[in-house]
């Protein structure tokens, strides 16, 4: 008796572990239509990214350096015309 309903409980645990198999291909559709367009994800990526946040403030960072080193050479220069 014990041995029967081990056996109906196993193919009921069977068929309905399939059926659940089954209903995730449809959300898998549901997710590709909820997804936006590639190009707004790269863009989002891009505004959004620490890593091109750091760079660009190093890129500032460097023309500001520049730009003092360029006026204490041009006080230099003045300096020895006079």
């Amino acid at each position: 008796m014990k041995n029967c309903f081990l056996k109906i409980a196993g193919l009921f645990l069977l068929l309905l572990g399939s059926s659940v198999l089954n209903a995730q291909d449809n959300n898998a559709d549901n997710l590709v239509s909820n997804l936006p367009p590639l190009q707004v994800l790269i863009d989002s990526a891009l505004i959004k990214s620490p890593y091109l946040k750091y760079q660009n403030a190093e890129i500032i960072k460097q023309q500001f350096k520049l730009r003092i080193a360029k006026q204490d050479w041009s006080k230099i220069l003045a300096f020895q015309v006079m």
